[in-house]
């Protein structure tokens, strides 16, 4: 039952239960549990998007690697630390896990910063000659 329901649900039985005060109350204490409620299904919901995004960004990242560059896909046994995908894939997760330990991480401060160090400029579209 969607949280919509139960509220309204919770209201009609406290309205023919109790009094019009005591109820304002009850929907006040109500309103500030549902407010935090929806603000942390709103964070989680943040997560998972940058969970999927940066999983996509991955696949993306093997499919050029493997298809248009040449380099040897797994063959789904026990990882072989000679294959240059299987170490890219382990150096991506490393990286991944310090951006995300680091507090005052900012997208744009890292993508600053990567291009400073390597000379290239992540940004979506425009031309990659």
């Amino acid at each position: 039952m969607s949280l919509r329901k139960q509220i309204k649900r919770a209201m009609a039985r406290r309205v023919t239960q109790a009094g019009v005060k005591e109820t304002m109350a009850y929907l006040d204490k109500l309103n500030t549990q549902t407010t935090a409620e929806l603000r942390s299904e709103a964070q989680t919901a943040r997560v998972e998007d940058t969970k999927f995004v940066l999983a996509m960004t991955m696949a993306v990242s093997v499919t050029v690697l493997c298809r248009d560059i040449g380099w040897r896909g797994l063959d789904g046994t026990e990882k072989d630390y000679r294959c240059r995908l299987s170490n890219y894939m382990a150096y991506l997760q490393d990286e991944l896990d310090r951006v995300f330990e680091d507090k005052d991480f900012t997208l744009k401060k890292y993508m600053d910063n990567v291009y400073e160090k390597y000379g290239v400029k992540c940004e979506y579209g425009g031309d990659h000659d």
